[in-house]
Order: structure tokens, then C-alpha cells, then sequence
């Protein structure tokens, strides 16, 4: 009966921030609204704000069974959003229609938990509003909170990197191979759900086994009773990623892997005497026929965003190495692009307080593509993600020769000698010059759940140290070219008409028109239309360009849209035909179409639309592709590195003095009888 007397009942929040979240000390405004079918008389209506903990498990042995439980009630706060009728001290009546009732609540202050669902145990904190009526019981309507408990983000330790080692030797019968060897790190110990770890690890395998990295996300839950006596535990995996294989005997393997942790995971909870919540990262090393080789990471997760302190290497490294950075010269253009074929001249910077040794020092140029997004079902999380390399250039300046690259290039200084791998005190340059190879490359992307990033990477790697590490991006974009692909110089050309209903009566048609597919940033993007508005109103011919971008991974797709910019043209009368031409200028800073990549692309559209009173709009789209600008061309590229390799080998360094430009210069010809090719503006007429 009461269902059919109180109908749309609903508590309405005005106070909550983006996630939905309240904390101590927070302030709940809202309103509470409903209908009543009759009049109806109400003695009162109460608010409750409470908290609790509540945990419970089971045991069997044999045929017993026994039971644990525990209870922790937090606070129970009540007030009254309609009082009984002050003069009677009885009931209010109510009359038909919708009831809004404003109300406000604060948050008590404490150390509270955050909220929580478990396996065998929950925190729970709930608004619960009761209607309470003459000689009926009251009906309940509760709403649970998200309760986030904030913690001190100044933690030293939180910011603090973490760093773990571990090895082990495969034995078979009494026969003993080479020793497996793991050293990971991760940039700091705090994250947020949502938030990607990097755990950086360098592997050696020599054993004669092949083992395969691994890196897990566990979730440690643990309910204990009041007394603490009894205990259950369980251990969830959340989110696992797999590497790629290592084979026998390789030593010194460095990888990043990339470990996605759940926007749905909650936060660690440490402040509840009868629930814990840890989070922990597993790297391990699956090796065939034997236990894993394991390392263990503890992380905190909190709902604020948490900075990380300088990488490992930085405190290992600090007392010796000072100073290791990698710069480029700019590209010779105003928006600082290269393309293929074009030359990139930088520099490794490397200062040591006192004299060291090096194992390596290299350059590396890499081009890849990588996509990753995670969907959510229910309580259940699934990440998609797939990657895709283009490009990987490695030059030494001091080679390893246990690092297994023994085809990559070895640079050597301005006199043709090899690099010492005994590194003096002071301020050292190594100069570097390299093409980039003149194949089909996508541009370079930042997008939602994708990017495309090209780079250059130095690395020096020391004698038992986690090796220093620092990285360039440069911005490459795919040479514009409207007559490599005939396709670009094809027009276009789409026909609609649409039936007038409802509010409008006759037809409205358009038959467009584009002159061609390929256009250039700041271009102009002619569309030429013949319109036909035979119905009884005005209407409007509009133009948006937008951009789509698709994300591919694990036979899924994510799409997002977005419009770029709009024009309106001017209205036709009813009852009749006009030839409307637009010509709509592409902004110069709109990023170029990406059609050459598998795994993400970058897509322009544009909507030529009837904007039609009262009715769906007809709409033509036309595919559309948006290619770089041309640029202002640029100086000659730099002669080629004395080696020959296509990396620059002299340059001034304190270890060997410094040589006189144009000794340099003649060194270089001399190399080199013939010139790099000019640079990329030169090409873009």
C-alpha cells in the first residue's frame, strides 16, 4: 500500500565532488523529492548518517562447522527534515502532488576507513531517509556513500622509488646451469586507481632454460574477529601482464613493463581493526621446470595524485655520475618537425665527479605505437592494449660486448679511435649525427588511449648499478605529398533528399560536391552545393569538420569524436533552388590524418547538414584527409660522422681536448666525398 501512495522517491546530492566522494570533515547538501498519489498523513521524516564495519567467514572440519563474525559500528548521526505538527504534537497531512525537501548534514571528523567491499567483509557508510506514518511502520529508503579516507600525501615514502633484486640457480638432478639474475624498480610506492606503473627491469639468463617475465597487481584482503584471535586472508589477482620471452644464455635484458592498475580497485585501507586492504606488484621470472623467481613490491593506493621522485639510478648513481642528458638540435623549420630522410645532430652530455668506469654508453632512435584503455562490466575490469614499433637505432659510443648486439653500429671519436670505457672527472660530449630512414612512418600522436612516439634514448650502463637512462622526444610527421597517393587529388560527390513530416510538409534535397580528398593545413576546403528546399520552411545549410580516432587492440575498437569547427551558411527560402559554394579555411594547428598505423588512426570528417526546424537534419559526410603544411626550409643538413655510419664522431670533450671546427670539418669531408641529403623543408613546395 505504501508503494502506491509514495511513488519517485529519490535523495538527490549536490556537495559531491567529480568522483562522487566525500571525506571527514565534508559538508552533504541535497534534497529529498517525491510523489504522493493521495493525501497522506506523515508524523515525521528522519535522516541517519552511518558507518560500519562488518566482517564474517566460515570454517569446516569434518561435519563442524564454525562461524566468525565481527562488528564495528563507527557513528550513527540523526536528525528530523519534517518535524510532527507543532501545535497538535501529531501528524502533518500531506496533500497530492511532489514534495522537495532541502537538507544539509556534516561529516563527522575522525580517522574513518574508506569504503570497501570484500570477500568476506564490507565498510559501508549510509543515508538512510525514513517516512514515518500514523500506526505504520516507517519505510526506509538508504543510499551508501563513497567514503574516501585522505592521507598524508607528504609521506616521504610514498615518493621514494622502490627497488628489489633476486636470482637463483636451475639444478637437474646434480647438474647445475648458469645463474638467472632479476633487478626491478618502480618510480615511487604511492599510485592511484586508474594510474599506469612502470617497473623498469633488467634480466640475465644464463641458465639453459628459457624463462618468460611476469608482472601482477595483488590485492592482500584480510578480516580478522574483535580480539584479533582469528583471521582469514585472501589474495586476489587484479591485473597481470606477460613479457616477451628471454632466451638461454642472454645477459643484461633492460625492459619497461607497463602494469595498468584498475580504476575500480579502492584504496588501501590501514585503519580498521578487523579489515586490511595491501596491494602488492609481483615480478617474477616463469622459468620451464622449476619455481619462479620472485620480487615483490608493496604500493599504496590513495585518491591523490602522488609525484615521483628522480628514478633509482639517481641515488645509486649521484655520488659518481652527476650530470647524463641527451639533446637534439632542432629541426630547420618553425614548428620544429623532421620527416624521412631528414638528419638529427645532438649530443650525450655526461659529468662524473671522479674517475669510473663504463660497461656501455649508446644512442638509440625508436618509433612505436601503443594503445591502451580498460572497460568495466560489473565488478569486473578488462584492459586492452597492443603495441606496434617502426623503428630501432642503436649507435655505441662504448659497446658491451656481453649486451649481444653485435651488429649495431660502434662510433668513434674525431681521430677514428674508440671511446675509453674509463671516464675521467669533468664534463664529457659525445656528439652523434643520424638519418632517419626514409620509410612509411606514421606521425606523431597523443591521444585519449593512444600515442605514437619517436625518441631519442641514451643509456649508460655501469658494473652493478641500474643503468642511467634519460630521453628526447622529437616530433615526426609523414611527409606531405598530394601526388604520392592518386586517391588524395580524387573529388567527391554525395546526394540526399529527405520527406518532410509532422510540422513541415515537401521535400528538402542537396547534391554536393568537394573538388578533391587530400587537403593541406590552412587550405582551403571548397564545397560546392546545389540545394532544393521545396518544404513550407527556412532552412539552413551548415558545415562541420570533425576528427575521429579509432583505437584497435585484442579485436577491440575504442572511438572517440570530436567537431574541430563549424560554419553556418545563409538560409534558403521555401520553394526554392540555390547553388551555394563554402570555402572553409583548415586551421594550421589541426593535427594531420594518420592512416598508416594498425593499431590507432586519426581520421577527419566532413558533415555537410540541413539544419531543418522541427525535423531530423539530412546530413552528407565525406571522408576527408589532412596533411602537414608545407614549412619554411631550413639550413643544409650536417656532414656525416667520421666513422661512416651515419652518426657524427667529433665534437669538442674534455677526455681528449678539443679540435678546431675546421679540422673537424675537413676530417668530415674527407669521410664523406658527398653531402646528406638537403633538409625537409626543401622538398615542400
Amino acid at each position: 500500500m505504501f508503494n502506491n501512495t509514495v511513488k519517485n522517491f529519490k535523495i538527490n546530492f549536490s556537495a559531491l565532488d567529480q568522483r562522487n566522494t566525500i571525506s571527514s570533515g565534508d559538508v552533504i547538501t541535497g534534497n529529498i523529492s517525491f510523489d504522493l498519489t493521495k493525501e497522506t498523513k506523515i508524523n515525521c521524516i528522519t535522516m541517519t548518517l552511518t558507518g560500519m564495519a562488518h566482517v564474517h567467514w566460515s570454517t569446516r572440519n569434518g561435519k563442524t562447522r564454525r562461524n566468525y563474525s565481527a562488528k564495528l559500528n563507527f557513528f550513527e548521526l540523526k536528525s528530523v527534515i519534517v518535524q510532527e505538527n507543532s501545535v497538535t504534537g501529531g501528524a502533518v497531512t500531506f496533500k497530492p502532488g511532489s514534495h522537495v525537501y532541502q537538507f544539509t548534514c556534516h561529516f563527522p571528523q575522525g580517522n574513518f576507513p574508506s569504503s570497501f567491499h570484500g570477500i568476506n567483509g564490507k565498510i559501508t557508510y549510509n543515508l538512510t531517509v525514513g517516512i514515518h506514518r500514523p500506526w505504520r511502520l516507517s519505510k526506509d529508503f538508504v543510499t551508501e556513500l563513497n567514503f574516501v579516507h585522505r592521507i598524508n600525501t607528504n609521506q616521504p615514502e610514498l615518493h621514494a622509488p622502490l627497488l628489489g633484486s633476486n636470482s637463483m640457480t636451475v639444478c637437474f638432478l646434480c647438474c647445475a646451469s648458469g645463474p638467472i639474475t632479476m633487478t626491478a624498480s618502480t618510480e615511487k610506492q604511492g599510485f592511484m586507481p586508474g594510474e599506469t606503473v612502470n617497473i623498469t627491469c633488467k634480466f640475465s639468463n644464463a641458465s639453459s632454460r628459457t624463462v618468460t617475465p611476469k608482472v601482477s597487481l595483488q590485492q592482500k584482503q584480510v578480516f580478522y574477529t574483535l580480539n584479533k584471535k582469528s583471521k582469514r586472508m585472501r589474495i586476489k589477482k587484479l591485473m597481470s601482464v606477460t613479457g616477451q620471452v628471454i632466451s638461454e644464455h642472454t645477459s643484461d635484458v633492460h625492459t619497461v613493463i607497463m602494469l595498468a592498475i584498475p580504476s575500480s580497485a579502492s584504496v588501501t585501507i590501514s585503519n580498521c581493526s578487523i579489515i586490511d586492504v595491501e596491494y602488492f606488484i609481483e615480478v617474477s621470472l616463469s622459468v620451464r621446470g622449476s619455481t619462479d623467481l620472485t620480487v615483490l613490491f608493496p604500493i599504496i593506493l590513495c585518491d591523490t595524485p602522488i609525484d615521483a621522485q628522480p628514478p633509482p639510478y639517481y641515488y645509486i648513481m649521484s655520488n659518481t655520475v652527476t650530470r647524463f642528458t641527451v639533446t637534439y638540435r632542432p629541426a630547420a623549420n618553425e614548428q620544429n618537425i623532421f620527416t624521412s630522410s631528414d638528419w638529427v645532430s645532438g649530443e650525450i652530455t655526461l659529468e662524473v665527479a671522479k674517475q669510473c668506469k663504463i660497461d656501455s654508453l649508446l644512442i638509440q632512435f625508436k618509433g612505436k605505437a601503443r594503445v591502451l584503455w580498460t572497460e568495466s562490466t560489473g565488478q569486473i575490469s578488462v584492459t586492452y592494449h597492443s603495441k606496434d614499433k617502426y623503428v630501432s637505432i642503436k649507435h655505441y659510443f662504448v659497446w658491451d660486448k656481453d649486451s649481444g648486439d653485435d651488429n649495431e653500429t660502434l662510433l668513434t671519436d674525431q681521430f677514428g679511435n674508440p671511446y675509453s670505457k674509463v671516464v675521467a672527472p669533468g664534463c664529457h660530449v659525445y656528439p652523434f649525427t643520424f638519418q632517419i630512414p626514409p620509410q612509411d612512418m606514421p606521425s606523431s600522436f597523443d591521444g585519449d588511449h593512444g600515442k605514437i612516439v619517436y625518441s631519442l634514448t641514451a643509456k649508460l650502463s655501469r658494473s652493478m648499478r641500474l643503468p642511467a637512462e634519460d630521453s628526447s622526444q622529437i616530433n615526426y610527421v609523414t611527409k606531405a605529398d598530394l601526388t604520392r597517393d592518386p586517391g588524395l587529388m580524387e573529388p567527391q560527390h554525395e546526394y540526399k533528399d529527405k520527406k518532410m513530416k509532422f510540422f513541415n510538409s515537401g521535400t528538402v534535397a542537396m547534391d554536393v560536391n568537394l573538388e578533391k580528398t587530400g587537403f593541406l593545413q590552412g587550405e582551403g576546403l571548397k564545397v560546392m552545393a546545389c540545394i532544393q528546399n521545396n518544404s513550407s520552411r527556412e532552412i539552413k545549410p551548415k558545415y562541420c569538420v570533425y576528427r575521429k580516432h579509432s583505437f584497435f587492440a585484442q579485436g577491440k575498437r575504442r572511438v572517440s569524436t570530436k567537431d574541430l569547427f563549424k560554419e553556418v551558411g545563409e538560409p534558403i527560402p521555401p520553394s526554392s533552388k540555390q547553388n551555394v559554394t563554402r570555402v572553409l579555411t583548415i586551421p594550421l594547428d589541426v593535427e594531420p590524418s594518420i592512416l598508416n598505423c594498425s593499431i590507432l588512426k586519426a581520421e577527419h570528417r566532413l558533415r555537410v547538414y540541413l539544419d531543418v526546424k522541427y525535423a531530423s537534419d539530412p546530413e552528407i559526410k565525406f571522408p576527408i584527409v589532412i596533411l602537414i603544411a608545407p614549412k619554411v626550409p631550413g639550413v643544409e643538413a650536417p656532414p656525416l660522422a667520421a666513422s661512416g655510419f651515419g652518426f657524427e664522431a667529433f665534437g669538442n670533450s674534455p677526455a681528449w681536448g678539443i679540435v678546431p671546427p675546421a679540422a673537424a670539418a675537413a676530417a668530415a669531408a674527407a669521410a664523406q666525398p658527398s653531402d646528406p641529403p638537403p633538409a625537409y623543408g626543401t622538398w615542400l613546395i
